[in-house]
């Protein structure tokens, strides 16, 4: 509001303008809200619970995912090794490092000795990637055929130093596999060829073996321990 006054000084009139507010001069409140003890305390319990169901879910999934690699890993090497038969006509021996399981033959990867085999063999290469010499070539791979192509991802990771290691192994890091191969060539791995165990990475985890009952029917059968449960190429 405005209010004016005019008063006469000397004679002379002077205007006095004055503005008067009738807003009250209250000061600012503020008001904040807040999560009581009980509340907190639900909140809390329900994350957890909601941990509870999705962290095993997500550990189950991600097993699920690295079963699936393995297994497509090692139909890779079942076909390499059924090419090698075609080219051949015979199974590789692998230089010797196998073992006769009925009328069929069975090779166990335990060491990068073993896996420089297999390489050799199936690659036509070494570990370095060097061509097969001579004398090699006469063992593993005689035309040094290619008949599968090895990538990092197929090495298993050295738990000591964290670098990948000269050993190839499964999505789950054990590099304790077995190969078994029809080589009577009737068709079908007889259930005791089925008898060898395989380690995990843990070492602290018992190996397991694959359960096995009547024949198989395939001509190369591969598994390994995976995180427990074998991972095989005939399931």
């Amino acid at each position: 509001r405005e209010k004016s006054f005019v008063l006469k000084l000397d004679g002379i009139p002077v205007d006095f303008n004055f503005h008067l507010s009738m807003k009250p001069n209250t000061p600012n409140k503020r008001v904040t809200d807040g999560f009581t003890l009980i509340e907190l305390l639900t909140v809390i319990a329900i994350i957890s619970i909601l941990a509870a169901i999705l962290i095993p879910a997500v550990g189950v999934a991600t097993d699920q995912v690295k079963g699936a690699q393995t297994r497509s890993f090692f139909n890779q090497i079942a076909t390499a090794i059924n090419e090698f038969n075609n080219v051949y006509g015979y199974y590789p021996t692998f230089g010797g490092n196998r073992s006769a399981i009925g009328n069929d033959t069975l090779f166990v990867l335990e060491n990068s000795q073993d896996t420089d085999h297999l390489l050799k063999t199936l690659a036509g290469r070494d570990y370095n990637g060097i061509e097969l010499s001579q004398s090699d070539a006469a063992i593993y791979n005689p035309k040094r055929r290619q008949f599968m192509t090895f990538v990092q991802n197929n090495f298993a990771t050295d738990a000591s130093t964290g670098n990948v290691s000269d050993q190839i192994g499964d999505a789950f890091g054990n590099t304790n596999i077995v190969i078994i191969m029809d080589y009577n060539k009737d068709g079908s791995l007889p259930s005791s060829a089925f008898a060898t165990a395989v380690s995990l990475a843990d070492a602290s985890v018992s190996a397991v073996t694959p359960e096995v009952s009547g024949n198989v029917y395939a001509t190369v059968a591969i598994y390994s321990a995976g995180n427990g449960e074998i991972i095989a190429t005939w399931e």
